[in-house]
């Protein structure tokens, strides 16, 4: 398996537009119905509005690239332009 941690640094006050624009575009359910996919959650953190969580599991590196790929994670990379800072990826 191959799981991500990534971590969203939003711009202040953008947490909730943010997600409604991941909810609009539908990015965990078409992340969830994807190939190889076994988990794709996010999660807010307690200490900061600022921070959003996105747990990802893959069946492996391949399905992970594959869904690098997608129409809606790369429409997500358009819109984290626009509402987050900085990206942090722990494997």
């Amino acid at each position: 398996m191959y799981y991500f941690n990534v971590y969203y640094y939003l711009l202040p006050g953008k947490r909730d537009e943010f997600m409604q624009k991941l909810a609009e575009l539908k990015v965990a359910e078409l992340s969830r119905e994807e190939d190889g996919c076994l988990q794709y959650d996010y999660f807010i953190s307690a200490d900061s509005p600022d921070i959003l969580l996105l747990a990802e599991c893959w069946r492996d590196e391949e399905a992970q690239k594959a869904h690098c790929s997608s129409s809606h994670c790369l429409a997500l990379q358009q819109i984290k332009a626009r509402y987050v800072e900085k990206t942090e990826f722990k494997k």
